[in-house]
């Protein structure tokens, strides 16, 4: 069992410091962080999620949901770090601990994806993200089009909306415009996602 705050967890701040495969424990927390960040700052967000981590001292991620659970705590603790979406929250992160991480990593791409799609508060960009981010094999076959993605776009002669468009034709076009530069610059998305970043990030 885990104890006290997970502190090898990968950054939610810097995908650089990323483990180019996670371990279970740190899957579970990059399911868990992404359905909280949805529409807020991921460094804000983190410093929440490790508080309301640590509100259970013991166990992995998802075992600690599931304590919360059993103690009828969930909605409560959710508050008490001040997560919010809290009905959001309470039901992405009950569905999240019945993912079945070993089914996730084996399945083909689209499987993976649906298994994701299918959990409240995951939409295209966040399943997307866990994917491209938590396994090898995936890392070159995701686009997450966040506003740094879509700017960049934007600056490289691409026409592209400055919000995440839903999973369709435009989120398609974009996503095979993405991979074709990435292909051209011999780096995998994750590689060039990463790159974009660091490079807004110090802007």
């Amino acid at each position: 069992m885990q104890n006290a705050s997970v502190i090898d967890n990968p950054s939610a701040v810097n995908p650089a410091d990323i483990p180019e495969k996670m371990e279970r424990h740190q899957l579970e927390w990059w399911i868990l962080f992404t359905i909280a960040v949805a529409g807020k700052t991921a460094k804000g967000t983190e410093v929440k999620m490790r508080a309301f981590m640590d509100l259970i001292p013991y166990g992995s991620p998802f075992e600690r949901i599931q304590e919360m659970i059993g103690q009828s705590t969930l909605g409560t603790c959710l508050r008490r770090v001040k997560l919010g979406k809290y009905g959001l929250m309470n039901k992405g992160f009950r569905a999240a601990i019945g993912l079945d991480l070993d089914l996730l990593e084996r399945a083909d791409f689209p499987h993976a994806l649906s298994l994701l799609d299918a959990i409240p508060g995951l939409g295209p960009k966040g399943s997307r993200m866990i994917l491209m981010y938590a396994f090898p094999h995936h890392a070159n076959q995701w686009v997450v089009l966040d506003t740094h993605i879509l700017r960049w776009l934007r600056e490289h002669g691409i026409e592209a909306p400055k919000s995440t468009p839903p999973e369709g034709r435009t989120y398609f076009r974009l996503e095979r415009e993405f991979k074709k530069m990435a292909e051209e610059r011999n780096l995998t998305t994750r590689q060039l996602d990463t790159e974009i970043w660091a490079a807004y990030s110090r802007k």
